[in-house]
């Protein structure tokens, strides 16, 4: 059985890959986003989102975004989601690939009506267009 991350991955990745354009010589953007935190326990997720104690852990993982991102964390170490050679090629992919995840979350609602956005949908809306050249994508 193919695990539903493996699938949601690969789905933005084609979407990426067949709306990008290689980038030419010259500044261009990389569509970044946050990596997921490391290290976080179900017990970490269950102390700040108690009434979640049925679920299991692959719906945990998905219900509680605020604290499977690392938000903060330097953007060499964000995840490389596509190459293009304007910053408005670059937010047009940003946004269909927010509005595919969005799509995909009713089902997952219906099981959690007060749940929050999935972690897929939180990262791709946290997800930034950075120029290729900006200096904070070096490793310090």
């Amino acid at each position: 059985m193919i695990h539903r991350s493996f699938v949601h991955g690969v789905t933005s990745l084609i979407i990426a890959m067949s709306t990008a354009v290689p980038v030419s010589a010259g500044t261009g953007w990389y569509l970044l986003k946050p990596p997921l935190r490391e290290g976080v326990t179900d017990d970490e997720i269950l102390r700040r989102f108690p009434q979640w104690r049925t679920a299991t852990k692959e719906e945990l993982h998905e219900i509680a975004p605020e604290v499977m991102g690392d938000w903060d964390a330097p953007l060499h170490r964000w995840t490389h989601e596509g190459s293009f050679d304007t910053a408005a090629e670059c937010e047009a992919v940003r946004i269909r690939l927010m509005k595919a995840a969005k799509a995909e979350e009713p089902e997952f609602r219906k099981k959690y009506p007060d749940g929050y956005p999935t972690l897929r949908t939180t990262l791709l809306r946290e997800s930034r267009c950075i120029a290729s050249d900006d200096p904070r994508l070096q490793r310090r």
